[in-house]
């Protein structure tokens, strides 16, 4: 069950993990696939693990001589993105981040804005162009804390859509460690379980930090609460 407002998220939790690993944002995704949902789950994620930072889950010390992390107490539920994106693809999930278009923290001048429709919940978005459209399980994109209130145990995700002009783009890019970015006119960020959007053209698609391909229609569906991280 997502976590309400004003509600601990988390409960006490003695394990067994039902399956452990260690990685990136991607690297959790692949054990949630592969452990189904409903298990408790053990990570110990590397440095650029952006759900990890969201959590303020830290990996285990690594230096000889240093002794081990002590066994986690508390399972936090966490949701994840299901994602489509045509027969090729086919279906898998993301724990953080779902990105179509140019990452907002290497927007220049000359990348322009195309056409896109976006749709949250069934209710269509006022935008009709823009360079990025991000949907966030987490809050932050690297270095980025592109969606401040994005929260990966709430039951929704964050959807980010930008269409800075160029002449605005260097003081966003200044702005988007600390989450101060938004409000902007030009940026619209709204919440949702189930979002479609579709480009006029191919644009690049990034799961997760990884790079997947080119694609001009995709689907992300939250699902709530799908695994038990052991924190």
């Amino acid at each position: 069950m997502s976590i309400a407002k004003g509600q601990p998220w988390g409960s006490p939790s003695a394990g067994p993990a039902h399956i452990e690993g260690t990685g990136d944002d991607a690297a959790l995704a692949r054990l949630v696939e592969h452990v189904g949902p409903g298990r408790l789950v053990r990570f110990r994620p590397t440095e650029t693990c952006n759900l990890a930072r969201a959590i303020g889950l830290r990996s285990d010390p690594g230096p000889a001589g240093v002794a081990p992390a002590p066994d986690p107490t508390t399972a936090l539920p966490i949701d994840v993105l299901r994602v489509l994106a045509g027969e090729q693809f086919g279906q898998r999930l993301a724990v953080n981040s779902v990105v179509l278009g140019i990452d907002p923290s290497a927007l220049r001048r000359r990348h322009r804005s195309i056409g896109v429709a976006v749709s949250v919940d069934g209710r269509v978005l006022p935008v009709t162009s823009a360079t990025t459209v991000a949907v966030m399980n987490g809050q932050y994109l690297g270095s980025s804390d592109l969606a401040p209130r994005g929260h990966p145990g709430d039951g929704r995700a964050e959807i980010v859509v930008f269409d800075v002009p160029p002449d605005d783009r260097r003081e966003m890019r200044s702005r988007l460690a600390s989450g101060t970015h938004v409000p902007h006119p030009a940026i619209t960020i709204v919440s949702g379980h189930m979002v479609r959007i579709t480009f006029a053209k191919a644009v690049t698609l990034t799961v997760d930090g990884h790079l997947i391909g080119s694609r001009a229609d995709v689907s992300v569906e939250v699902l709530a609460s799908q695994v038990s991280l052991w924190v």
